[in-house]
């Protein structure tokens, strides 16, 4: 048995920008939370009743703000359990690291797909960039990711199905998705509200409310969460992401032997690549080369690298120059683009 504790209720992104095919909260979407004081508060109370319990948290997102007040606060007082809280993926690294600290050792991600295209297609707000990134400091600094990858949206590329495909080898150091599976459409979702515009046809409630509801159609329709659909432009899912499902599942396999690693010893870097798309276990960086890819840990452009490279260099080298040493990163997989 668990502690339900909730510091929350609805959701600040979808207040703003409602994933499509998410059908939480229904009309109470818009945001409310906690004072960082009373949820602290309520968490000592409920865990000082009953010492050693788990404790749930059944927020949907959590609050940015908490990590001014309500995260320092559980680091700085260690109450000796560990939480799991829902995120937005576009954590920053410190972030990560004072959930850690506080004991919030899991976290569920909005990760769902590793292309932009798709994601943009969900209204995510994320590039995949930055899904691979916190899961890179996920891996780091000991939070464990509950993620899922979904698919099936209408109008998505096929093609960026492929590309993640070959992307995924690269990735099996990293914890892998818990789940992988088309979308469902779900009640109070864009995708159901607007099914026309989002080019979706054919809405009917799942098969399995006939045997449990002995009702009309349309009094089981008006009381069903889930539902069926078809594809307003006919699209072969199960075709086009059959490569994606394939790597999905080699993932989980590799995962329990991969590992990537790095030792800086200031003049040199050393980096260890037990993942099996590996073409040497040891890479030894060193000059600008070691300097770019380490401060590649976040996110950067050519041009930041530019910038970058001009503080340790006598001349500022040019954009063909910084592409030359991250060329041979990308294609022997140490990096990204």
């Amino acid at each position: 048995p668990q502690l339900l504790f909730e510091t929350s209720r609805g959701c600040w992104w979808g207040a703003k920008n409602h994933c499509t095919f998410c059908g939480l909260n229904g009309a109470t979407l818009n945001y409310r939370s906690k004072s960082a004081e009373r949820s602290f508060n309520e968490l000592v109370y409920l865990t000082e009743k009953h010492p050693n319990c788990q404790v749930g948290v059944v927020d949907n997102i959590l609050d940015m703000k908490y990590f001014k007040d309500f995260v320092p606060k559980l680091a700085a007082n260690q109450l000796n359990v560990e939480l799991m809280y829902e995120v937005k993926s576009n954590l920053r690294k410190e972030q990560v690291h004072l959930l850690r600290d506080a004991g919030i050792t899991t976290i569920q991600p909005g990760i769902e797909s590793f292309s932009s295209r798709v994601l943009e297609i969900m209204r995510k707000g994320v590039k995949s960039l930055q899904n691979i990134q916190l899961l890179k400091w996920c891996k780091e600094l000991g939070v464990r990711p509950i993620s899922n990858i979904l698919w099936g949206f209408p109008g998505e590329p096929p093609e960026e199905y492929q590309r993640m495909a070959a992307l995924i080898p690269l990735l099996t150091h990293l914890e892998p998705p818990s789940n992988a599976a088309p979308i469902r459409l779900d009640r109070f979702s864009p995708n159901f509200d607007h099914h026309q515009q989002f080019g979706f046809v054919d809405i009917e409630p799942y098969p399995s409310y006939r045997y449990i509801y002995p009702l009309a159609p349309e009094a089981v329709a008006n009381l069903a969460y889930y539902f069926t659909f078809g594809y307003s432009q006919p699209q072969d899912v199960e075709s086009y992401t059959k490569p994606l499902v394939k790597q999905l599942l080699a993932w989980k396999e590799a995962y329990k032997t991969s590992s990537l690693f790095s030792v800086d010893k200031g003049a040199y870097l050393l980096i260890s690549d037990l993942r099996p798309v590996a073409d040497q276990p040891l890479k030894i960086l060193t000059g600008l080369q070691r300097i770019i890819y380490l401060s590649c840990d976040s996110i950067q452009t050519t041009h930041q690298l530019k910038q970058l490279v001009a503080k340790h260099s006598e001349g500022v080298e040019s954009m063909t120059e910084i592409s030359e040493l991250v060329q041979p990163l990308i294609e022997c997989g140490l990096m990204i683009e």
